[in-house]
């Protein structure tokens, strides 16, 4: 994607509800970013940008700290009812692991518990990007997630799974059990990972 400001480096002048101010040079920006409090006045800071600019509104500048942030806050307004305010409020509500787990999981009560979202939304977001998240893969962090599976892991599971004829549901079920059955485990194979994930589809029939 073309991003017409791509960063913004400067000094944090003031934090505003929704906005922080950042001057850069003779230039002073207003920037939408989620967690502006958690800003400091008087740093220096470095903003992944895009610039949204529609017919019907004036110009918004809109930052994350990283690139992987822009990246979901492009996903999530993509999404069918999604806008910059709904998308950067899920942004605040939770870190990047946790709604990629909940998209993976298909939570929709993790969407629809968040301000502004519902249900209709959640659903929304959990179809459309169940799709398109397979262009973004995210590396889960054991340390912030309790899990050691990683994208390409969990896909290849559920491939593997879909192959041998079990349900939606049995896929599902099998593996948030085997994310938490094996959290304690350095580096598990995927051997092991499908065989515990068999086991379980099996005592549960």
């Amino acid at each position: 994607m073309y991003f017409l400001i791509n960063s913004i480096t400067g000094t944090v002048n003031n934090c505003l509800d929704n906005q922080i101010i950042i001057n850069c040079n003779a230039f002073s920006f207003s920037i939408f970013t989620p967690h502006p409090s958690s800003f400091s006045m008087g740093t220096t800071v470095t903003l992944y940008t895009i610039l949204l600019w529609k017919q019907d509104s004036d110009p918004q500048l809109v930052g994350f700290s990283t690139i992987e942030e822009r990246n979901y806050f492009t996903l999530l307004t993509e999404c069918s009812g999604i806008g910059t305010k709904l998308a950067i409020t899920i942004l605040e509500s939770a870190d990047l692991q946790n709604i990629f787990q909940a998209i993976v999981n298909e939570d929709i009560s993790f969407f629809k518990n968040i301000h502004g979202c519902g249900e209709k939304k959640a659903e929304a977001i959990i179809f459309e990007l169940k799709k398109k998240i397979k262009k973004h893969p995210i590396i889960l962090k054991n340390s912030e997630c309790n899990t050691n599976f990683s994208y390409e892991i969990r896909r290849d599971l559920e491939e593997t799974l879909i192959s041998l004829g079990y349900s939606d549901k049995q896929i599902k079920n099998a593996i948030n059990e085997v994310t938490s059955s094996i959290k304690s485990e350095k580096n598990p194979s995927f051997t092991n990972i499908l065989r515990t994930a068999i086991q379980y589809i099996g005592k549960n029939i």
